[in-house]
C-alpha cells in the first residue's frame, strides 16, 4: 500500500534506515508482532531512555539515543523514527503548544497508524512528565500516549515537499522549524545579503 510505503520510508528528518536505530528499535519489541503494542513499547523505551535537556545540541537522532540527551522535539522524531523501523506507519507532527498564559512554544510530536483504525497521536515529550511545561494532567505518561490536549496546534504533518518558483533560485531551511518542510526561504543567487525573522505565533486572546 501506498501509506505504508510513504510512512516507513527513511529521510533527511526521519532515518529510520540507520543502524543503531533500527537494532535498537528491533529489540525494544522484540517479537511483537501487533503494531498498537509496538508503539507502547517505544513510546516506553524512550521516556525511559532520555532525560530533557533543552541545551542539547546532538548532530543526529542516533545521538540523542546514545547520548540520552533530547530536547523537546528530539523525542517525537525518535518515536517516528524508530515505530518506522519496524513498520509501523509513522508521521511527525510540527506546530505550537499554547499555554495558560497566552505564551507559544514550538514543539514536534508523533502519529502512528493503525489499520481499520486511523491515525494515533503521541507525544513522549509531554508524556515524560520532565518539567519542560506546564501540564493540566494528573498522568501525562498515560494521557499523551493515544491523547492530545487542547493546546496542540498543529502546522504540519509529515514532511511537506514545497516546490521551488525558481529552478535557478537558493533555499534555507530553519533550525528547529515550527513546520517541517523542504524549503522557508528561496531567493535569487544575485542577491548580496538578507535578512529574516521567524518568531513563535503569538496568541491575542481565547474564543
Amino acid at each position: 500500500r501506498q501509506l505504508y510505503r510513504e510512512y516507513t520510508a527513511a529521510n533527511s528528518y526521519i532515518p529510520s534506515d540507520d543502524e543503531y536505530i533500527s537494532s535498537v528499535a528491533a529489540a525494544v519489541v522484540g517479537n511483537i508482532r501487533n503494531p498498537y503494542e509496538k508503539a507502547s513499547q517505544l513510546y516506553s523505551y524512550i521516556i525511559r531512555r532520555l532525560e530533557y535537556n533543552a541545551e542539547a545540541e546532538p548532530e543526529s537522532l542516533a545521538d540523542v539515543l546514545r547520548n540520552r540527551q533530547a530536547r523537546a522535539r528530539d523525542y517525537g522524531l525518535l518515536l517516528t523514527t524508530m515505530l518506522r523501523a519496524v513498520g509501523v506507519p509513522a508521521r511527525p507532527v510540527s506546530g505550537f503548544l499554547v499555554h495558560g498564559n497566552k505564551r507559544s512554544t514550538g514543539h514536534l510530536w508523533s502519529e502512528f497508524y493503525l489499520p481499520e483504525f486511523g491515525w494515533v497521536p503521541a507525544d513522549p515529550a509531554l508524556g515524560s512528565g520532565s518539567g519542560m511545561y506546564e501540564l493540566e494532567q494528573e498522568n501525562p505518561f498515560d494521557f499523551y500516549f493515544g491523547n492530545l490536549d487542547n493546546q496542540h496546534i498543529s502546522f504540519s504533518r509529515h514532511v511537506r515537499r514545497i516546490p521551488k518558483v525558481d529552478p535557478s533560485s537558493l533555499t534555507r531551511v530553519i533550525d528547529e522549524p515550527y513546520a517541517l518542510q523542504n524549503i522557508f526561504e528561496e531567493y535569487s543567487p544575485e542577491m548580496e545579503g538578507y535578512r529574516s525573522h521567524w518568531p513563535d505565533i503569538r496568541v491575542v486572546d481565547w474564543w
